[in-house]
């Protein structure tokens, strides 16, 4: 068998993956964490350009899941969100987990609040 070498690669921690491993997250949410990785890690940068239209065509996902996973996501603080770019805390010991089940009304109010998306629609 040939093996071929990969001209990129996206590296991580154990304790991430370990952080990633240990939470139930839906497979859009893991999708827009690998999304994420892949766009920012894999191209040795901090954050990546996004919009979640682009997120979820590339991924051949619904933008409105997408963007529900994604605001989840940021709440959690497992992504952040700054001038329009997207990036990942790669510490999990600042995730606020608890964001990922249930929500109460002030959770709820936090998550309209994140768009990040200039370009959606209205």
């Amino acid at each position: 068998m040939t093996y071929t070498y990969l001209d990129g690669c996206v590296s991580l921690s154990n304790e991430l993956l370990d952080g990633l491993l240990a939470y139930r997250l839906t497979s859009v949410q893991l999708r827009t964490i690998l999304w994420v990785l892949r766009n920012a890690a894999g191209c040795r940068r901090e954050a990546a350009r996004f919009s979640w239209y682009q997120i979820a065509r590339e991924l051949g996902l619904d933008r409105a899941g997408v963007f529900r996973a994604g605001t989840r996501l940021i709440a959690a603080k497992i992504l952040w969100l700054r001038d329009g770019d997207l990036g990942i805390q790669y510490d999990p010991a600042l995730w606020r987990t608890d964001m990922l089940t249930g929500i109460d009304d002030e959770d709820q109010r936090q998550l309209t609040s994140v768009t990040g998306d200039t370009a959606q629609r209205r």
